[in-house]
């Protein structure tokens, strides 16, 4: 078991008993409070006996003291004393009914006897009162004699006999259930102090009892970790803790001794590597060499760049300088003259414009500053518009172009101009690097991410070390020079940028003397069709 388990299970057990015991004083506080309401109703309900018995004597001996002394008050005193008489027997009526509602349904037949009880005192009470009417009216029509006579039978009778013994009987009830209240609180508090009391002793045993087995438990890992830590400080790498289980400290144990047998081999290998620097450095300074080699081919690459965009640019600038020369020198011209030298220094200065736009475009890409007007595009009509113009060029060469479509709709996100102008890149470099007669072809289909378009011819191809560098800047290879003597160099690297540029890709396949396939692909932005 490991020691987090343990802790886990301690501070489950002394968080159970926290609960238990909490639980317990609850219902024993709510318990108690229901014997105590009990309790309070009982000496309620006794208290009113009480008043009731107060009251009924003090209008019994008003009734007498008027009979044998006459009535100083004329009547008012009685009135008052039975008003109260009556507010009495109602609060206990009310009382009693309080008791019913609370007590079980076993101790409701005793309750409901002692509103019997009240109920025959309250006849008692009005016979009495009814009797000492009678009393007086003797007196008033001078039967004193009868009148004495029945006043002794009331209150010997009447009150002292059957009155008494009722509301003796009655005071006497209540006593008794005051006292067995009292006693159920009392025995059911001393009941639920002892368990709560009990349950807190155990609680601290087996909290102590935990900490003691949790303490026991930590201090001899804890010690062998420190003695570990003190030698590997002092470099002793050969020490090893002697701890075994598959707790914590058991997987901490091993975990050092895998540290101290790691830094022992370490230490070990360091030597290796002391002999180990020198070849190191050697190598190193190989790489160097390399490197310094590398910047140094960097180099030519960046004087050959400028070499070749200074000759590009001066060519179409010397050809427009010597026009306008042209132009000016000598007498006035015809209008066509000038207009012949107007069209060639526009199209020169047009070549001039799409070698810079193209320069421009493809170093912004590399910089990643490309700026295009994007739109859903239908690549199907692009390409068959472009397979259209290759028909022309294409004618002039004696070769054909084929298209064949795996797809009905393609629509990708772009710009119209630069994707017209990727595919024309490749298709005139397939027209013009083919064999009189022979035939470009061109296929759109489905692709794992979208949609691709294949330019295959069977002309002069690349060879496997120029395939490598086609797609730098004004670079032309052997081949491609001596077959076609015009170009830039510039095609394939801004076809690439347009490429690029739209999330894509193009891929140049060529065997040389046996032709060159150019596929690009394009992301699309809607669910391709295959043509039925």
């Amino acid at each position: 078991m490991s020691y987090r388990t343990k802790l886990l299970l301690a501070f489950g057990v002394l968080i159970g008993l926290t609960i238990g015991l909490t639980a317990l004083s609850n219902w024993g506080g709510r318990l108690a409070q229901l014997h105590i309401e009990r309790a309070r109703l009982a000496h309620d309900v006794l208290e009113g006996h009480w008043r009731l018995s107060s009251h009924t004597y003090q209008l019994f001996k008003q009734l007498a003291d008027a009979l044998l002394i006459g009535d100083q008050d004329l009547g008012r005193g009685e009135a008052d004393l039975e008003r109260k008489l009556r507010a009495d027997i109602t609060d206990l009526r009310e009382m009693i009914a309080d008791e019913i509602a609370f007590v079980e349904e076993d101790e409701q037949k005793g309750e409901r006897g002692e509103l019997l009880t009240l109920s025959l005192l309250e006849r008692q009470i009005d016979r009495v009162l009814v009797e000492f009417a009678e009393v007086r009216n003797l007196r008033n029509v001078g039967e004193r004699g009868k009148a004495w006579i029945k006043l002794n039978a009331v209150l010997e009778q009447s009150i002292d006999g059957s009155f008494n013994a009722l509301l003796a009987a009655a005071i006497a009830e209540e006593h008794r259930e005051v006292k067995a209240a009292d006693a159920k609180a009392r025995a059911l508090i001393n009941r639920v102090n002892l368990i709560v009391d009990g349950l807190a002793a155990l609680a601290i045993a087996v909290g102590i009892l935990c900490a003691a087995l949790l303490l026991s438990g930590l201090r001899r890992p804890m010690v062998a970790l420190l003695a570990g830590t003190r030698a590997l400080r002092k470099g002793d790498l050969t020490h090893r803790i002697e701890l075994s289980g598959s707790d914590e400290f058991g997987e901490l144990a091993h975990s050092f001794n895998r540290m101290a047998g790691e830094l022992e081999a370490k230490n070990r290998d360091l030597e290796a590597a002391k002999a180990d620097l020198e070849q190191a450095v050697t190598a190193r300074t190989a790489e160097l060499c390399d490197a310094n080699a590398a910047l140094e081919k960097a180099d030519q690459v960046r004087r050959r760049f400028f070499a070749d965009i200074s000759h590009e640019l001066r060519t179409p600038l010397t050809i427009i300088r010597g026009e306008a020369e042209i132009g000016l020198r000598g007498n006035d011209k015809a209008i066509d003259d000038y207009k012949g030298t107007l069209h060639r220094v526009l199209e020169q200065a047009e070549h001039t414009a799409r070698l810079v736009d193209d320069l421009l475009f493809v170093a912004r890409q590399n910089a990643g500053e490309t700026r295009m007007s994007r739109q859903a595009i239908a690549l199907r009509e692009i390409v068959e518009s472009v397979c259209g113009d290759a028909e022309v060029l294409a004618e002039k060469r004696g070769v054909t172009v084929t298209l064949r479509q795996e797809v009905e709709e393609a629509v990708v996100s772009g710009d119209p101009g630069r994707l017209r102008q990727l595919f024309l890149i490749l298709i005139d470099n397939a027209i013009r690097y083919s064999e009189a007669r022979g035939e470009v072809s061109l296929y759109m289909g489905a692709a794992p991410k979208g949609v691709v378009v294949r330019v295959s011819d069977g002309g002069i191809g690349i060879g496997p070390d120029e395939l490598e560098r086609i797609f730098e800047r004004f670079y032309r290879g052997d081949n491609a020079s001596e077959h076609h003597t015009e170009g830039t160099g510039l095609g394939l690297p801004v076809a690439k940028a347009i490429a690029d540029a739209h999330d894509g890709e193009l891929v140049i396949d060529s065997r040389l003397g046996e032709g060159t396939t150019a596929s690009v692909f394009l992301p699309t932005v809607r669910k391709l069709r295959a043509v039925a």
